[in-house]
């Protein structure tokens, strides 16, 4: 009975020592980036902190999801940038997953304990003729399988598909473009999310990237942040380098997204505004093809060889003003149209000329099951606007899958992209 004891006690001791230091560990890590009271705690040494240390990270994160519901529910999701509540959404989640484990075993047990008694006859029943062997595995494969699945699953979501950097080419017909724009190449960036959840040597791989495309104009559909102010310098810094390129002759145009707005949309405006950016939420500028020229909204009528390019709010936080973004618009003159949501496309009062739309929002998804496609979408449109090249109710539009993440830290089966666009004359 004491030696029963004693192996119960050091069974208890074991996994009260995992549970606490994988608690700390996950607390630190997701404090060290996330929580506003502990921003003194240490981070990871230069050389490791990066790509795969944001993974791992984004991997802890989603192990204690369980707890971050519980928390979410009882003390709202702003509590995300606390420490306290990170400590206990992820004790909460490595003692469900320590609780899991043990379960398991225990079963495991249970039935072998089943299969060694049949094998012996006892209580009457029939010794079997599969060897006892055979019976553990039976049992044991189909567990060891799921459970290296669903590492498996883990690793690829948060490990490789959030860092693979597409990029996607597409060709579009644009009628009555002058000649000036005939193969006028045009980078859409969408989705940066700078924040915790995305690596800062990725968003410096994609603006490298964004460049080689070597476009004629940068055009930027929202979220350049993911949560709050604090990432609004990093992200107008990495415009700017865009803004910088010499080789992208009407420089960047932009609009704000929903994730600006909750760190305040009028600063990520103004910051981007000033490192160069042209931002044209309901409003618009003009590409001058002839002259090389950008021609803002209100330096009166653009030339003949131009091409407009107006923005419209984001569809969950401003409002979406078609008129005031194309307004004195001549009804020759090709227009693109630059949106956060691709669901803007199907508003009732874009009723002007419209001869492509740019969003992004959707992420493709971030998850793509076989047979199935991406079980959640952010669209009331189920799968249309998930990504690609999409024929709207009046014009196309081509929707970005991202650079980033958001909500959950993971990408399963849709890589991050930029999207390389050349315009043709219809």
């Amino acid at each position: 009975m004491v030696q029963y004891w004693k192996r119960r006690w050091r069974g208890l001791s074991v996994m009260a020592g995992l549970w606490a230091l994988l608690t700390v560990i996950g607390t630190w890590r997701h404090a060290s980036k996330w929580t506003t009271d502990m921003r003194f705690l240490p981070d990871l040494p230069a050389p490791i902190e990066g790509v795969f240390s944001h993974a791992i990270d984004n991997m802890l994160h989603m192990m204690a999801l369980p707890g971050w519901i519980l928390v979410a529910k009882t003390l709202g999701r702003e509590s995300i940038h606390l420490t306290s509540p990170a400590l206990m959404a992820n004790g909460v989640a490595v003692a469900m997953w320590i609780t899991l484990f043990w379960i398991t075993l225990r079963l495991r047990r249970v039935v072998h304990s089943f299969f060694n008694a049949r094998r012996a006859g006892v209580d009457g029943a029939a010794p079997h003729s599969f060897s006892i062997a055979r019976r553990r595995f039976l049992f044991d494969a189909p567990l060891t399988l799921a459970g290296a699945g669903a590492f498996g699953v883990a690793a690829r979501s948060t490990l490789i598909d959030p860092w693979g950097l597409a990029v996607r080419r597409y060709r579009v017909a644009i009628r009555g473009l002058p000649a000036s724009f005939e193969g006028m190449r045009i980078a859409h960036v969408s989705d940066l999310h700078c924040g915790p959840r995305v690596a800062r040597a990725f968003l410096d791989e994609a603006i490298e990237r964004a460049i080689a495309i070597k476009p004629d104009v940068y055009l930027l559909t929202g979220d350049y942040v993911s949560h709050g102010p604090d990432q609004i310098p990093h992200a107008a810094e990495l415009v700017s380098r865009l803004v910088n390129d010499s080789a992208a002759r009407f420089g960047v145009v932009g609009v704000l997204g929903n994730h600006d707005w909750y760190a305040g949309g009028r600063r990520v405006r103004d910051a981007l505004r000033s490192v160069g950016a042209h931002m044209v939420d309901n409003d618009r500028i003009f590409l001058d093809g002839a002259a090389g020229r950008v021609t803002l909204s209100e330096s009166g009528a653009p030339g003949a060889e131009s091409l407009c390019i107006a923005g419209l709010g984001d569809l969950y936080e401003d409002i979406q003003d078609p008129a005031a973004a194309l307004a004195s618009v001549d009804a020759s003159t090709p227009r693109l149209v630059l949106a956060h949501h691709p669901d803007t496309a199907e508003l009732p009062q874009l009723t002007q000329r419209i001869d492509l739309m740019l969003s992004g929002h959707t992420h493709g998804g971030q998850v793509r099951l076989p047979f199935i496609g991406a079980p959640i979408v952010s669209s009331s449109y189920g799968q249309k606007y998930v990504g690609g090249l999409v024929q709207g109710p009046l014009f196309p539009v081509v929707v970005s899958r991202g650079v980033g993440m958001s909500i959950l830290p993971v990408r399963l089966g849709v890589a991050p992209e930029l999207v390389e666009i050349e315009l043709r004359r219809a």
